[in-house]
């Protein structure tokens, strides 16, 4: 059971770096966009960003859950 526990908290801390990575960059090419002039194309490159982040956020949650409520991960099989 200590290996689910430390699956998840992994998945967990993954996910929210992954988030914090895709704030900071979104922030950065905000500003890159603006400071050339390049509303539109920072607009799509942004949503294309978000697209992506959810696009793994969502899977790697899922899994999690799955892995949570079925405990694929015990002391006997890992």
């Amino acid at each position: 059971m200590t290996n689910l526990f430390e699956d998840i908290g992994k998945e967990i801390i993954g996910a929210i770096t992954l988030l914090f990575s895709g704030v900071i960059f979104i922030i950065i090419l905000a500003t890159f966009g603006e400071a050339t002039g390049q509303n539109e194309i920072t607009k799509q490159a942004i949503l294309a960003i978000l697209i992506i982040i959810g696009g793994l956020g969502i899977p790697i949650g899922i899994i999690s859950i799955i892995k949570w409520l079925g405990g694929f991960s015990n002391e006997r099989f890992y």
